[in-house]
C-alpha cells in the first residue's frame, strides 16, 4: 500500500471508530512514547522550526520582533519552505528532488495524524519518512549555510 493510501485509509477508519476503541489507541501511545511516532514527529517538527527560523531570519536581517516571528509561528510547512525558496531566490531542486519532497509532505501528514490523532503507524511506514525528513534536513543545513553561519 503506497504511503498516500495509507494515510487516507488511517483518517477514514479514525473517523469511524468508536470512543472507546480510541481511547484504548491513545492509552497505548502513552505507555509506549519511544516508538517510530514519536521520532517522525521530533523531526518533522525539527523542519519547521528551522524553516521557521530561516524565515524570520532572513526577513528580519537582525534578531526577529515579535512581530515578525507572528507573522510566521502558524505557518505550514509548505508555506515556510514557499517562503524560504522566495527569500533566497532558489527553487526546490536547489534543496531536494521530488520524491524527497513528496515524502517530507507525506511525512507532515503523517505527524499531523500522529498529533492529533494519537495514533501509530504501521512499523514499515517509519523508516522512509525519517529517511526523507533528516535528508530534507541536511540539505536544508547545507543550502542555509550559505547565507548563516551554521555549525
Amino acid at each position: 500500500m503506497s504511503l498516500e493510501d495509507e494515510l487516507a485509509n488511517l483518517r477514514s477508519s479514525y473517523r469511524r471508530l468508536q470512543p472507546g476503541q480510541r481511547i484504548r489507541i491513545a492509552r497505548n501511545r502513552i505507555r509506549e512514547p519511544l516508538t517510530g511516532s514519536a521520532e517522525l514527529v521530533t523531526c518533522v517538527s525539527a523542519i519547521e522550526g528551522t524553516l521557521r527560523s530561516l524565515v524570520t531570519w532572513q526577513e528580519a536581517n537582525e534578531i526577529p520582533s515579535e512581530k515578525v516571528y507572528e507573522a510566521y509561528r502558524r505557518s505550514k510547512f509548505s508555506t515556510l519552505l514557499e517562503t524560504y525558496l522566495m527569500q533566497t531566490n532558489a527553487v526546490l531542486s536547489d534543496l531536494i528532488n521530488d520524491e524527497c519532497h513528496t515524502r517530507v509532505s507525506l511525512a507532515v501528514c503523517f505527524r499531523n495524524l500522529i498529533v492529533h490523532e494519537c495514533t501509530y503507524l504501521g512499523q514499515d511506514k517509519y523508516p522512509s519518512l525519517i529517511e526523507a525528513c533528516m535528508t530534507f534536513m541536511d540539505s536544508l543545513e547545507q543550502h542555509a549555510s550559505q547565507r548563516w553561519r551554521i555549525t
